[in-house]
């Protein structure tokens, strides 16, 4: 509920959502199209190392968080874990809803702090392509100086986004009892796809200084400008993302073959937080390559289309600098991340395992 209400920020209606995918012409090689402006991309990156820099930032940021979201899974019991299966092969309803809503929450939290940094760095690799194009000097303190100037807006754009990515993501994995029928899933993925084009002028908007609901307007009349471009960009970026997806699913399913024995118990059941741990190796992998080296360049081409945008509409990329603007934002990160790591550390400690007992 809470991904449609966002959504409806920038559409009017599902049908909407539908209908700006469907009714646009399609374009006809997106991997063609995203190599033509990749080609930039890849040379900007291959000049300009601080991209790479903060994509590898990046990797770190999201597998820290990832650690500290483990922590909620050592604070269920194994035993809570084997009832609500139990509870699940009887066909009874509502086996895991406590389980469900502690993992809700502490994973929203995840979201909401982990977008800050990631907000920051991703709008940092945008910044060197605006900093190239006026012929000034990129440097990691000009493009971080840039980002902290509309960190707020960074910050809650990439909360809302992150939200509405893993959701997605989620709503993919194979699971039990699952009653969509496959125009509900059809749906929904037009739906998904509809706001991560929708939202592809967000970035280099947010890169000038602009806020949320006005990048958010700046984003719908770029695509609509540039539909074709963009969906053939966003297009082969997301098949480059299913490859890698589907490649680390495989591997997750190789390596719980391989570490079977060390990931069941007595009673034969899968240690979920054992399981979870392992599953670093391939969510390390699949993050690896979309942060590091797919996510930069699509970033990058998508500024790079932007900038012809706003030549064509006579309009100049001004970069803001003013990062204590965004001091505010740094605390507001520092304090939640402080709590985040008492709760991970202590948890057990102050009696949150009880709860599921």
């Amino acid at each position: 509920m809470l991904k449609k209400v966002i959504m409806y920020k920038y559409f009017n209606s599902m049908d909407e959502l539908t209908k700006f995918v469907d009714n646009e012409e399609k374009p006809e090689s997106a991997i063609k199209t995203f190599t033509s402006r990749i080609r930039y991309a890849l040379m900007l990156g291959l000049k300009e190392k601080e991209i790479f820099f903060f994509g590898l930032l990046q990797l770190l940021v999201i597998m820290v968080g990832y650690v500290f979201w483990l922590q909620v899974l050592n604070w269920i019991p194994q035993d809570v874990w084997n009832d609500a299966q139990a509870c699940i092969n009887r066909g009874d309803d509502d086996c895991t809803g406590l389980i469900d809503l502690a993992l809700y929450i502490w994973g929203m939290a995840i979201v909401v702090i982990v977008a800050f940094p990631v907000g920051i760095l991703s709008c940092s690799i945008g910044t060197t392509h605006f900093l190239v194009s006026r012929n000034e000097e990129s440097t990691i303190l000009k493009c971080l100086n840039a980002s902290f100037s509309n960190a707020w807006a960074i910050w809650k754009f990439h909360a809302i986004d992150g939200y509405i990515t893993i959701d997605r993501i989620l709503e993919r994995l194979p699971k039990e009892n699952d009653t969509r029928t496959p125009a509900d899933i059809a749906l929904e993925e037009a739906a998904y796809y509809a706001w991560k084009v929708g939202t592809a002028g967000m970035v280099p908007n947010l890169i000038l200084g602009n806020k949320l609901i006005p990048s958010g307007i700046s984003s719908i009349n770029f695509v609509k400008s540039k539909f074709k471009e963009v969906a053939s960009l966003r297009g082969a970026y997301s098949s480059m993302c299913w490859v890698v997806a589907i490649s680390s699913y495989i591997g997750a399913i190789i390596l719980t073959g391989v570490f079977e024995d060390q990931l069941t118990i007595n009673t034969g059941e899968i240690a979920i937080g054992t399981f979870y741990t392992y599953m670093i190796i391939p969510i390390c992998f699949a993050t690896l390559s979309v942060v590091v080296v797919l996510r930069p360049l699509y970033i990058i081409s998508i500024c790079d289309l932007y900038s012809d945008y706003l030549e064509e509409n006579k309009e100049e990329a001004e970069l803001p600098d003013d990062p204590s603007k965004g001091r505010s934002a740094l605390i507001t990160f520092v304090i939640l991340l402080m709590v985040l790591i008492f709760l991970s550390w202590f948890g057990l400690d102050i009696g949150l395992g009880q709860y599921f007992k």
